[in-house]
């Protein structure tokens, strides 16, 4: 069983160097390390040249830069050969030299694992802290519930360099198809979620690290992108309507995902930058949803409202995520040094 290591990367010669050495250090044998170089103008051509020596390391740049979604498509489904795949972001690293093993070991054990991941650490560059992203599952669940938990797990519910997708089912699924969901990791997770079960490796496997630099911080002011990105929670939940899953379970799943929220704040923000989008969107999800049994849309009567009072209500929700933002921030700073300073004993590799 052949796996795939694949690093997308664009202009981050800097940080491309830690990712493929904690890529190297995995002790499975049936392992490739696909590097997919989206246009880079700076000097990452030769940073993987650098590690040609390996056989494993294979190297591919794009004429142009197709965006971060369409890479990653290309990669895993043009540039891959592995079985399963995971996708280390080139700001990131593994840590867990034997999560690779571990993983295929669970693959093997139940033969309708979908997905696995494991607990991973949570580094923020601006306050230098590390969080614990421990996942609350263990060795072999149920899919169905962890798709019902999701929004559940603290500070977030997995970092994408600490999974592994199937790539056969991941093609199946249509995966990274929407360049403009830029939460298609979250799509994909969760539908592979319904479709099987779910490996959890217990150690802590990788580093996730969060900057100014992460595109998802500035998806917001992109009407197209706000509307893409619904489908991460929006098709997994139609799906799940699709193959008649315990209605308990669905909802579970709305509230935990705070799926209504999403849509109404895409709503508002997409109506704020163009009232005739907005419009568009809401008749949109109006038709999609139109057979479904939860109402997750506001009303034609309210809707109108927010049609009107968009601009004016859009900053609203803008200074109260910026307000959680402090608190989550602050809770960083008391909880996080604490964790910090506890790998530092375990002599784990750290970003500095």
């Amino acid at each position: 069983m052949r796996v795939s290591i694949i690093i997308p990367t664009f202009n981050r010669a800097s940080f491309l160097v830690e990712a493929i050495e904690s890529a190297l250090t995995q002790d499975y044998a049936d392992l490739e390390v696909v590097i997919s170089d989206n246009a880079s103008t700076d000097y990452t051509s030769e940073v993987a040249r650098y590690f040609f020596k390996d056989p494993r390391v294979k190297y591919f740049k794009n004429s142009e830069n197709i965006g971060m979604v369409r890479n990653w498509h290309k990669a895993v489904f043009e540039y891959a050969t592995g079985d399963w795949f995971v996708i280390l972001s080139d700001d990131d690293i593994l840590t867990n030299p034997y999560f690779i093993s571990q993983a295929v070991q669970l693959i093997k054990t139940s033969k309708d694992v979908t997905v696995v991941y494991s607990n991973s650490y949570v580094y923020d560059e601006g306050l230098r802290t590390l969080t614990k992203l421990k996942v609350p599952f263990h060795n072999i669940e149920k899919g169905v519930l962890v798709f019902s938990k999701r929004g559940t797990v603290r500070p977030q519910d997995f970092a994408l360099c600490n999974v592994l997708f199937d790539r056969k089912l991941s093609a199946e699924c249509g995966a990274f198809l929407n360049s403009n969901n830029l939460s298609c990791d979250t799509e994909l997770f969760l539908r592979l979620c319904l479709r099987g079960r779910v490996g959890v490796v217990s150690q802590y496997s990788s580093i996730y690290r969060v900057h100014s630099g992460n595109l998802l911080k500035s998806a917001s002011k992109n009407t197209d992108l706000v509307v893409g990105s619904l489908d991460s929670l929006l098709k997994p939940l139609l799906e799940a309507e699709k193959f008649q899953l315990n209605t308990d379970l669905i909802r579970d799943f709305i509230a935990n995902s705070r799926i209504k929220r999403e849509i109404l704040v895409s709503l508002l923000k997409t109506s704020a930058m163009s009232k005739d989008k907005g419009r568009a969107l809401y008749f949109e999800l109006q038709s999609l949803l139109k057979e479904y049994d939860y109402r997750l849309l506001p009303s034609s009567f309210v809707f109108t409202i927010m049609l009107v009072t968009a601009s004016a209500l859009t900053p609203l929700f803008v200074l109260r995520r910026r307000a959680l933002y402090v608190l989550n921030s602050l809770k960083r700073q008391i909880f996080g040094r604490r964790v910090y300073f506890g790998l530092l004993k375990q002599k784990v590799y750290i970003i500095e």
